[in-house]
């Protein structure tokens, strides 16, 4: 019996047969579309399970990982981490650093030791207090038998701790992932916290399982009650299926090699969810496979007709389809014009959400500053809770921000993706109609997605200046006094959030133009490919009928018989994908 397992056996059939594409593509049909078929193939050799693995401050997690690894890389410890996912892959053991604005930095290590002390200065908190750095992503790659096979490990901020920006990080990770672990362990049961947590991750990952982590503190029958009670508390409290996976694990004993029920976990991973996630990409690989060999198929159907016709006749379908083309390209010219609409009622938004963000800010802060003078009349406790609360403040507006622009952001793209798909699909029609072959379908690209976060800089270590003191203010009664504190209290507090507000003001609009500059070309450019394949059939076929006369075309036995070819593969691709 063989050794390797089916789901690979399939992805070996899905590889030979987009080979087969590919060559068959290369013979001069479409060089693009060969091009996308062999990326097609790259994503299929380098699909990757990637797990997130979530979990509340001190249950552990970092100590599932280092298990996992085989090796202590995780900085593990009483204080918290910063709110940077670290992605862990097989590779040559190095840290890849992403700061804002920056070249990315790679740190090679030696050893388990190393590679911990490096991965400690930039995301633990006491290190890197509140991501002073600017780190944006981090790397770690390992040789860790668990990593081989191709599966990538996300380690995400413990949630539950004193930052609540580590949980807003977590949530901002999980739309990426295949599957979650979540880590409770067996002292103190769940809590409503992690609860509620969980509840929020479930519907963002396909796959979703606990492991009970510290297992080994408890007795036998206490590890059975606990386990027991876990399940009773997602299933009825939580609304979780009786079918939830639960794995009791020891990470410790793991770690020391003493098994802990580490065994479990990676068959889980390496089984079930591995095999799964190899099917369902082999799948959705194969489908995209088969509408590029749909869009090849009615290109070399439009060469072999426009070879067939007479020369007179095939002039005229000719000048057919440019006078078609000029009632699409002032479509073209529309879509372009609504896009560029678009763009500016998005700054217009972010103008409007940034002048209310301000507001609110100002109002919260001025709030802060009443209440600390009214418990003492004196400067210093009123600007050290400004200070301290700037940051949380514009925190919370940034993710919130993020989040509504990108939303907005993406149905304006998808809108206008759809506009010019809908040309592309004319320009196919048009074709198909003027030469009686039968119209197809094409290969419509993943929507253009942004991402929701902001590298955006807080001002959060600025101070307030001091107040001057004078013998006047002495002089004042008590009330006149707190009137004259609150006045310059409030007014600079006012300036700290108006370059704050200013600095998250900058950011949305970069990432507003950053993103419609990289889209513009990219759908420009799927437009003028379709363009060019139809124009190109055409302007073949006549060049041949020109220069050949009334001769019989010696290419069409050629064409005839790679149309036969590409049939049989785009067939076997539509089986293996299920269609």
């Amino acid at each position: 019996m063989s050794g390797v397992a089916p789901h690979l056996q399939m992805q070996d059939a899905f590889i030979c047969i987009l080979d087969e594409a590919s060559a068959l593509l290369g013979r001069g049909l479409n060089e693009d579309r060969t091009l996308r078929l062999r990326e097609l193939r790259r994503r299929l050799l380098a699909g990757r399970l990637q797990l997130a693995v979530v979990g509340q401050f001190k249950r552990g997690k970092s100590s599932v990982l280092n298990a996992l690894l085989g090796a202590p890389l995780l900085p593990t410890g009483v204080v918290p981490v910063t709110a940077i996912p670290v992605f862990i892959a097989w590779g040559e053991p190095c840290l890849k650093v992403q700061r804002r604005s920056a070249e990315a930095e790679t740190f090679p290590f030696a050893d388990a030791a190393a590679g911990a002390a490096i991965l400690r200065r930039f995301v633990a908190e006491e290190e890197n207090p509140e991501n002073r750095l600017g780190v944006t992503r981090v790397d770690l790659h390992w040789r860790a038998p668990i990593l081989e096979t191709g599966v990538v490990l996300i380690d995400t901020p413990g949630i539950g701790s004193t930052h609540r920006h580590n949980t807003e990080a977590t949530v901002a990770v999980l739309p990426e992932c295949d599957a979650a672990a979540f880590i409770v362990s067996a002292d103190p049961p769940i809590t409503e916290t992690e609860l509620a947590f969980l509840k929020e991750v479930a519907p963002q990952v396909a796959h979703l399982f606990v492991v009970l982590n510290k297992s080994d503190y408890l007795a036998p029958g206490e590890a059975e009650e606990a386990l027991r009670f876990l399940r009773r508390t997602l299933v009825g409290q939580g609304g979780f299926p009786e079918t939830i996976r639960i794995f009791p694990l020891s990470a410790r004993q793991a770690l020391a090699g003493q098994g802990g029920g580490l065994g479990e976990v990676e068959d889980y991973l390496l089984g079930y969810l591995a095999r799964e996630k190899t099917a369902a990409l082999g799948h959705a690989v194969a489908g995209k496979a088969v509408r590029l060999l749909d869009e090849a198929a009615a290109d070399l159907a439009l060469q072999i007709r426009a070879r067939e016709l007479p020369l007179a006749e095939l002039e005229a379908k000719g000048v057919a389809f440019e006078e078609a083309l000029g009632a699409i390209a002032l479509e073209r010219q529309g879509a372009a014009d609504l896009l560029a609409g678009d763009r500016r009622r998005l700054m217009a938004e972010v103008e409007a959400e940034i002048a209310r963000v301000r507001e609110a800010a100002a109002m919260t802060l001025a709030a802060l500053v009443d209440a600390r003078l009214a418990e003492a009349l004196n400067e210093t406790p009123a600007q050290e809770a400004v200070v301290t609360a700037i940051p949380q403040v514009f925190a919370e507006a940034a993710t919130g921000l993020a989040r509504r622009l990108g939303a907005d952001l993406d149905r304006v793209l998808d809108r206008h993706q759809e506009r010019v798909e809908a040309l592309i699909g004319r320009i196919r029609q048009t074709a198909a109609e003027l030469f009686d072959i039968a119209p197809s379908g094409f290969e419509r690209p993943e929507p253009f997605r942004t991402e929701h976060n902001l590298a955006w800089v807080s001002r959060q270590r600025e101070s307030l200046n001091p107040l001057p003191k004078g013998a006047f203010d002495l002089l004042l009664p008590g009330s006149r006094r707190r009137e004259r504190l609150r006045r310059r209290l409030v007014e600079q507090t006012q300036e700290l959030v108006a370059r704050n507000a200013e600095a998250l003001r900058w950011s949305l609009l970069q990432h507003l133009d950053d993103t419609l500059r990289r889209f513009g070309p990219q759908i420009e450019a799927r437009l003028e490919q379709a363009l060019a394949s139809t124009r190109g059939a055409l302007q073949a076929a006549l060049a041949e009928r020109r220069a050949r006369g009334a001769e019989a075309d010696a290419t069409l036995p050629r064409l005839g018989a790679d149309a036969a070819r590409l049939a049989a593969v785009r067939d076997a691709l539509a089986r293996l994908a299920g269609g």
